[in-house]
């Protein structure tokens, strides 16, 4: 087939074509044809006549389509309906028409091989045609989509494309039909006659009847806010093993979202699918799908369902919202963020769509402009505790350390039931960095915020940063109190009693060393034993007790082996040969 695609007037004009015109497949085509000037329009004037009796000109006045077809007939020695002259459609072209089209009507008007041959090009440029299926774009169609097409599925839906609305509800009679009028006189009563109404259920569904009475029990008990207890109606009404009615739209619908304020995403995704199938797609369906996708974590059907919500309401942001949260479940963070900005475009003033734009770029690791969206968000009244730790982590990361105790401190005020263990752990942090007095400040904060809650494991955190602010700054007896106030408080806290023992053995207090270094010994931590009996055997070196310092090595060894600690054996083995 010629690559170029053939002029849309004649293509129109093929599609006219009888079938009986079109049934040899596989013809090559001629380029020719496709070059050939296009069929000039058929003009309907008051002269034209149609129907059985409608009269037939001479061949040089025939409309194309009735010489064509004229030809064809002749050609396969077959009758093909509306080919007769009888029903051919007849129209006078006007003079203005048979000068524009001279060289056509010569052709029309030559002998009937000629004629013949006028017909079978055409033919197999219809052949062509067929042969071929366009998307909107002229391309081939993807074979994926032919699939579908020519699916048992697909078929299915185009048989039962001609039902009505009244398919995706359960018929009823007369007299179920007056019950419901009654149900909706005592629902739409000012406050609703709920008691009433439910006689009313009840003596109907005794009978035994349809349906509809168990989707009005459950929307009735969904509109009181009983999901758990309308989802057994409901699913009774569409569930056919119990009498229900499988393509009740409105069933499903109510069902999906009784599921979703149940909590229960799956079901309700489902239930709500169903609902678009039977031809409920509007916007709210499709929003609510989207995040029953996005609760079961099935982000690539949740993105595609508010792709639709937002197609069919542009205007409801929740569902753009949805689609932010969807592409950074993802890790979609671009998206997120061209998505976040055309909200901050639309509503700056909004804190909710600046703090999107942040965690997406957080997810970027990109921490700088994620702290100037969180700063523009606290700015516009929409800190979070979350937003504002984050920030302090930002901040603390980048060594802004007073900045990082500022928002520390200030997410716990935000937050009373939050508790202190984030800042802490940054506390932790700081202290590793140096950053003492920022550290102190913040173990400050701590203790005045959270004083009346804080455990006894977060007393001891804290007694250990201290600790650890007092050795830096060389308060050694600042440092022994605040190490017993953490023993005091954990006996077991081996890292508390090593650095205990060190500090005896800085001040010359060896006994008192070793009594601490063996209590570290004695607890259960292997490495904690393992330092112990060697800091022990440092002490027992400086006191000459020799073998003694070799056996705490040789444990110590056994617990960790270290290759330095094994030159240092070496030594003390010499020291004691030198006695």
């Amino acid at each position: 087939m010629n690559s170029h695609r053939f002029p849309l007037t004649q293509v129109l004009y093929l599609a006219l074509l009888p079938l009986g015109a079109c049934s040899s497949t596989g013809a090559a085509g001629d380029a020719s044809v496709a070059d050939a000037p296009a069929a000039q329009p058929i003009h309907a004037s008051s002269e034209t006549a149609t129907g059985p009796d409608s009269p037939v000109e001479a061949a040089g006045e025939r409309a194309p389509e009735a010489v064509a077809t004229e030809a064809v007939s002749s050609e396969s020695g077959s009758s093909v309906p509306g080919s007769s002259a009888s029903n051919a459609t007849h129209t006078e072209p006007t003079q203005a028409d048979a000068a524009g089209s001279s060289e056509a009507a010569l052709a029309v008007q030559d002998s009937s091989g000629e004629l013949q041959d006028a017909a079978g090009q055409l033919r197999e440029a219809a052949d062509q045609l067929r042969s071929v299926d366009y998307s909107a774009e002229g391309q081939t169609l993807d074979p994926r989509v032919a699939s579908i097409l020519e699916s048992d599925r697909f078929q299915e839906a185009v048989a039962t494309s001609f039902l009505s609305v009244s398919d995706v509800e359960p018929t009823i009679t007369q007299d179920e039909r007056e019950a419901v009028l009654e149900f909706q006189r005592f629902m739409g009563s000012t406050p609703p006659d709920l008691l009433r109404a439910q006689a009313l259920l009840n003596a109907e569904r005794g009978q035994g009847t349809n349906e509809i009475f168990d989707f009005l029990e459950g929307w009735m008990l969904f509109g009181e806010g009983q999901f758990d207890e309308a989802i057994p109606h409901l699913e009774m009404a569409v569930d056919t093993s119990r009498g229900g009615f499988a393509n009740f739209q409105r069933a499903h619908r109510i069902l999906g979202f009784a599921y979703m304020s149940a909590d229960r995403p799956a079901d309700a995704a489902k239930s709500l699918s169903r609902v678009i199938e039977l031809g409920g797609a509007d916007s709210l369906t499709f929003g609510l799908l989207g995040f029953a996708h996005t609760a079961a974590e099935n982000f690539l059907a949740a993105e595609r369902a508010f792709d639709m919500a937002i197609l069919l309401d542009p205007v409801t942001e929740d569902y753009q919202l949805g689609l932010v949260t969807c592409y950074a479940r993802q890790r979609k963070y671009e998206d997120a963020i061209a998505l976040s900005q055309h909200l901050i475009d639309r509503h700056p003033e909004d804190p909710k769509f600046w703090m999107l734009q942040g965690n997406a770029y957080i997810g970027l690791q990109q921490p700088g402009k994620a702290a100037e969206k969180f700063e523009v968000a606290g700015l516009l009244g929409g800190a979070t505790p979350e937003s504002v730790s984050t920030l302090a982590d930002i901040y603390a990361n980048e060594g802004l350390f007073e900045l990082a105790v500022t928002n520390y401190l200030r997410s716990m005020e935000l937050d009373p039931e939050l508790g202190p263990a984030r800042a802490i752990q940054a506390g932790q942090l700081l202290s590793y960095k140096g950053a003492l007095d920022a550290t102190q400040r913040l173990v400050d904060g701590v203790r005045e915020l959270r004083s009346e809650v804080l455990t006894d494991a977060e007393q001891v955190k804290l007694l250990k940063l201290e600790a650890r602010i007092a050795v830096a700054n060389g308060a050694n007896d600042r440092e022994v109190e605040i190490l017993e106030q953490v023993v005091e408080l954990d006996p077991l806290d081996g890292q508390a009693l090593l650095l205990l023992g060190q500090q005896a053995a800085r001040t010359d207090q060896l006994e008192k060393a070793i009594f601490y270094y063996e209590r570290a010994a004695a607890l259960e931590d292997t490495k904690v034993q393992a330092d112990a009996s060697l800091y022990k055997s440092y002490v027992l070196v400086r006191q000459q007790k020799y073998k003694q310092a070799l056996s705490a090595l040789d444990f110590a060894q056994s617990l960790n082996k270290r290759e330095a600690v094994d030159r240092y054996i070496e030594r003390v083995k010499r020291l004691d040969e030198k006695r």
